[in-house]
């Protein structure tokens, strides 16, 4: 219980930091609550994603990639699956990107924003 308290207290300092454009501390602090998280598989999916989506802000495609994949293990979610699309094709994996845009289009066809790309 405590370290599950920990871990969501981590996960809410990364949402601060990335608000901020601070994607590097909110990295840091999305790596603590995954390394307390290893129980709570439905955390650990929020947590890779968010980590991916400060990634990808960096421009660390392969890592965002690597937790997108992470995230996806766990749980399919759209939000992993766009992560994977642009972190694919700004490393010019344009199948790899492609796939992972259909598979979020097959998941939310009514999102605007799928429907933009």
């Amino acid at each position: 219980k405590a370290l599950f308290e920990v871990a969501l207290f981590e996960k809410r300092k990364g949402n601060q930091e990335y608000m901020k454009h601070n994607y590097a501390s909110a990295v840091d602090h999305y790596t603590r609550a995954i390394s307390i998280s290893s129980r709570n598989p439905s955390l650990l999916c929020v947590l890779f994603t968010n980590r991916a989506i400060a990634f990808l802000r960096l421009q660390e495609y392969q890592c965002a990639v690597e937790d997108s994949t992470a995230s996806l293990s766990l749980e399919e979610n759209v939000r992993a699956q766009i992560v994977l699309a642009f972190s694919n094709f700004f490393m010019q994996q344009y199948a790899a990107a492609f796939e992972a845009y259909e598979v979020a289009s097959q998941l939310q066809p009514d999102n605007p924003q799928l429907q933009q790309a």
